[in-house]
């Protein structure tokens, strides 16, 4: 089977699952580690975020990896109303963030919004050869 007719439902199982969703209420800036990589050998591969707006807030809403210099997925606007959904969709395979780093949303405590992100992580590190670390 080629790589293009994967579906993102066969990443997710054949990989560690790491779909989560939520609600960040009014007044909460975000969420750390939304998703916590596995360990430092691994990457996650956001396959689609959708955010939905319950509250107009003036602060801007981001999906990122906690990188030094962190991988930005998503960013939606300050001027979001009410209503407003966003959705990012990087298809089956998915944008890798920085290997070994979590995903974070940041913002400051402004609108209320629910949120989901299908995702998975694998090795992409090379393991040492140990016995508690051997890659079969």
């Amino acid at each position: 089977m080629a790589d293009a007719s994967r579906s993102a439902d066969w990443y997710r199982s054949i990989y560690r699952d790491a779909t989560v969703s939520g609600i960040v209420a009014t007044g909460t800036a975000g969420i750390d580690n939304v998703i916590a990589v596995l360990d430092t050998k691994h990457t996650i591969f956001v396959q689609r975020v959708t955010i939905t707006f319950h509250t107009l807030g003036a602060q801007t809403v981001t999906v990122q990896d906690d990188a030094s210099t962190p991988v930005k997925v998503l960013t939606v606007e300050a001027s979001a109303a009410a209503g407003t959904i966003r959705t990012v969709d990087f298809g089956a395979k998915g944008f890798a963030c920085t290997e070994a780093k979590n995903l974070d949303i940041v913002g400051t405590a402004a609108p209320a919004y629910s949120f989901v992100i299908e995702a998975y992580q694998r090795q992409t590190a090379v393991a040492q050869s140990t016995t508690i670390n051997r890659i079969f």
